[in-house]
Formats: structure tokens, sequence, C-alpha cells
């Protein structure tokens, strides 16, 4: 019914969060999109910058993949479903609202191939020892990267540790 009703006027509930203040689930156009108060966390127009990267990876020989940020699971879906990777992916975000309507409202559930972790990504990197062949950084509280993601350091860990 809120699809149909989206096609009319956005559908949207909205979710408080901790990290990242007002969370908003609206259904627009028959589509479902993960909003904060001054970005799209996901399934947005920035799917296609991430498909347009993809496309220039060869993931038939990726074997892992490593998710800093979930939102409401994007880039899962495209992984899966535009390039039929198949393979495991974690998925890391420090929100556990986001993680709850990555759950919910997109129906992402830690299975065999898919493990969500609800953690600091920066922690999480310093923490754990598994290699990955892919590591997507897409780490954001609304419309902002945190600064110590984009300090050198933070990279130069990210790769000496987790890349291969």
């Amino acid at each position: 019914m809120k699809r149909l009703l989206s096609y009319i006027y956005p559908v949207r509930k909205k979710v408080p969060s901790q990290y990242s203040g007002k969370l908003e689930v609206t259904w627009y156009d028959g589509k479902k999109y993960l909003n904060t108060k001054n970005a799209n966390y996901s399934y947005g127009s920035l799917q296609e910058i991430l498909k347009f990267g993809l496309e220039h990876i060869h993931l038939s020989s990726i074997s892992n993949c490593l998710l800093l940020g979930l939102g409401g699971g994007s880039v899962i879906d495209t992984l899966r479903n535009n390039f039929n990777f198949q393979q495991h992916i974690t998925a890391v975000d420090i929100d556990p609202v986001v993680i709850a309507i990555a759950q919910k409202e997109f129906q992402h559930y830690n299975s065999p191939t898919l493990s969500m972790v609800c953690a600091d990504a920066q922690q999480f990197i310093l923490e754990n020892t598994s290699r990955f062949d892919l590591i997507i950084v897409d780490l954001y509280i609304d419309a902002h990267m945190p600064s110590q993601f984009m300090e050198l350091s933070f990279w130069k860990t990210l790769l000496k540790s987790h890349s291969q």
C-alpha cells in the first residue's frame, strides 16, 4: 500500500538515531530510500557512481568484501543484483539504528554470505585480523565524513591491515 501511495505523495517514517539525528525511510515513486536531514544514505542517485566504479573491478577475483558504512544496504544490493557478487560481505556500521533499518526496511540479515557488525569502523580495522579483497568506504554521518576517516593514517592502517 505504501508503495502505491508513494506515486501520489512521499510516504515517510522518521526514526531517531543517536548518530545521525533523525533518519527517514521514504517511499517515493515506488522506491524506498534511507535519508538523513541533509543526505541520502541509501538507494539514491549515488548508486550510479558506485556502479560505475564497480564496473572497473574484476569482481570475479574477489572472494570477500569489507563495507565500512552500511546505511540501508544499497551497496550490498548493487553488488548482489547488478554484479551477481555472491561472495562474503562484512558490513560495519557504528549505528545500531541503521543496522535495524537495514534489516527491517530493506531485508538485509546476517547470513553465511553477510555479516553485519555494529562497531566503529576505525576500531574495527584496528582489531579485526581478516583480510579483504575489496574494501568499500562509505562512512558518513548525515552529509559529513568524520575527520578521522580523511586522515592519511586511517588509510594507511586500512591498506596495511586488510588488503592483500
